[in-house]
């Protein structure tokens, strides 16, 4: 419990009795506020199928019980979607941390390097790290998938960054409406080398559009196709036949014409018909 210590003037004919009594109820009250809280990077687990969970620094049980019912409601059909066989999956370790400094610096130490503002990452095909804020279910399952899709491919982490993060929201359901972001709106599309920059550098376009190009994958030439290019790190040559190019014509096309009204001969957007 943050607290804040304020300077005063203790007035009175006993100022140690006053100083005293007062410390005595500061810690008192403090000692309250933490009572039954685990301290700071203590653990606690739970297990569910195919997943044990480490809650530390006091991540309350019901807490990490939701990212558990989450997990579990969503491996069996993230695993069938991406091609890997139960038997595959083994079990997974989900670290949930109270604090971001401790998720961080576990980061630091799994990883090799700390991602300010990020709320979730994975080290290899089995585990997660997720930092307790309050969407951390729908984190869980979107780290879940990349874990899984690392059964494709051990060597797709961020090979490349766009596929990587586009299959994990697709198969997160992680859909941002087009119509709502202003660069799209106005025809202003991302290039594949802008949506594949690394997390410290981007502008975070590719959690907005990633959705948008794995269902323009997906429904131009299917699921396998799509793991065959997971499989061949986004060799979009070897797998489509596109030059990268290409490839970012065809998503806007595919885009505007299902979000966008046609164009007037102003330039301007038609009003889309409700």
């Amino acid at each position: 419990m943050p607290r804040v210590i304020r300077k005063g003037v203790i007035a009175g004919p006993a100022p140690g009795l006053l100083l005293a009594a007062a410390l005595t109820a500061s810690l008192a009250a403090l000692a309250a506020c933490g009572a039954g809280r685990p301290a700071r990077g203590a653990e606690r687990r739970l297990s569910g199928s195919g997943f044990t969970l480490i809650l530390h620094d006091g991540v309350p049980k019901s807490d990490g019980e939701a990212v558990l019912q989450r997990l579990e409601a969503n491996a069996a059909r993230i695993a069938a979607d991406l091609g890997v066989e139960a038997d595959r999956l083994g079990t997974r370790t989900v670290h949930l941390w109270g604090y971001a400094r401790d998720y961080e610096n576990s980061q630091a130490a799994t990883i090799g390097a700390a991602y300010s503002g990020s709320t979730g990452s994975i080290v290899g095909p089995y585990r997660l790290e997720l930092l307790n804020v309050a969407d951390a279910p729908e984190i869980a399952t979107h780290e879940y998938a990349h874990t899984v899709s690392l059964l494709q491919n051990r060597r797709f982490t961020n090979r490349p960054r766009w596929l990587w993060e586009a299959l994990a929201l697709y198969e997160n359901g992680e859909f941002k409406d087009p119509r709502r972001l202003d660069y799209l709106a106005a025809g202003d599309y991302p290039t594949l080398a802008e949506l594949g920059e690394d997390f410290n550098d981007d502008r975070g376009s590719i959690y907005e559009v990633g959705y948008l190009l794995l269902a323009y994958l997906k429904e131009t030439w299917g699921m396998p196709k799509v793991l065959e290019l997971v499989r061949n790190g986004g060799d979009l040559g070897a797998s489509l036949g596109l030059t990268e190019a290409a490839f970012e014509a065809g998503w806007k096309t595919w885009v505007e014409e299902r979000y966008f009204p046609p164009r007037a001969p102003n330039g301007k957007r038609l009003e889309a018909s409700r």
